[in-house]
């Protein structure tokens, strides 16, 4: 099971926390039994197309969250070893999001994030609307501590959810020193150093369109896929894709929707000669997409290659076909 967009479970972790902090802190302030049974049933109303298609489909998606939760071992509680690998994790996930280039000021913002709570916290418990965004923000950073399905792999985008909430709280944190001169003079620092690094890539992913180096998009899938049937001419083909999310769900559908709408055909799933890998670039793993390649050197020799943006497509023949 993907866990991709799942990250946002926690949001019912945090707001169970919250109910809890209000009923021992302020309990005039928690919902009425109406409004708690009104949202779970609207809560309910959206998840119905899913319960529908699980009925229908005999528990398929019962099936896979209990096989994702309770067989394949996705959470286990060996938190200090994840630990290690995750709060550095952590830090540049969502301090890259300010910055996406300059370390320095991302390992200098973050430095001043956890001192400006430090030093505000009792403040900052005082109100409820930060203890809100803080219970938020921990809830998933904490229950991906014993998160270890997909391989162990965590990727930035299964925090989507949660980028917009760090935001608030790191810009109302340096709001609570705006009044003071150093305070100020942090918060201007913080604008020179964001615009610098942020504002060339986003003029370059403006103008680049689907061409740049580490760009991808519907529009240079849509070219590479293009590339494999008219290169193909007709004929049957494999493909092996690469992606940093590491399933590669996206192509899988449109090999079935573009492949068989615009050219009358999908991939094959047995073996044959004519094989074509599709990549897409990892900056932040290379050496996960290098084991990929030299791996397929052992599966089949490229003959053509060609490149969309961050996408490289690889015509090959295999060595050799496996029954």
């Amino acid at each position: 099971m993907q866990f991709g967009s799942a990250a946002e479970v926690f949001y019912f972790l945090a707001l169970a926390a919250f109910a809890v902090y209000l009923f021992f802190k302020d309990r005039k302030k928690l919902p009425d039994v109406k409004t708690v049974l009104l949202s779970l049933a609207f809560l309910g109303l959206a998840f119905t197309p899913q319960i529908l298609f699980d009925l229908r489909h005999d528990g398929i998606l019962r099936g896979t969250i209990s096989k994702f939760l309770f067989q394949e071992g996705s959470f286990k509680l060996s938190f200090w070893e994840i630990a290690k690998v995750r709060f550095p994790f952590y830090d540049d996930v969502f301090f890259s999001k300010l910055f996406h280039s300059t370390n320095f000021a991302k390992s200098f913002f973050a430095i001043v994030f956890g001192v400006f709570v430090v030093l505000k916290r009792k403040k900052i418990l005082k109100d409820q609307k930060f203890v809100l965004i803080f219970i938020l923000l921990l809830s998933p950073l904490i229950g991906m501590l014993f998160f270890q399905g997909n391989y162990g792999n965590v990727y930035d985008y299964y925090f989507t959810g949660y980028y917009l909430i760090f935001v608030v709280l790191f810009a109302a944190t340096l709001g609570f020193y705006s009044k003071s001169f150093w305070g100020k003079a942090l918060i201007v620092l913080f604008l020179a150093l964001f615009l610098r690094d942020n504002f060339p890539s986003t003029r370059n992913y403006i103008v680049s369109g689907v061409d740049g180096p580490t760009t991808i998009a519907f529009g240079n899938q849509k070219q590479a896929l293009d590339w494999i049937y008219q290169d193909a001419g007709g004929r049957e083909f494999n493909t092996d894709v690469y992606v940093p999310p590491v399933i590669p769900y996206a192509y899988e559908y449109l090999f079935k929707w573009y492949g068989s709408t615009h050219y009358s055909y999908v991939p094959k799933v047995e073996q044959i000669s004519l094989l074509y890998t599709l990549y897409e670039v990892d900056p932040p793993h290379p050496e996960r997409l290098t084991a990929w390649l030299k791996r397929q050197e052992t599966i089949g020799k490229v003959e053509k290659e060609e490149r969309f943006g961050g996408i490289v497509v690889q015509k090959r023949k295999r060595h050799e076909i496996q029954n």
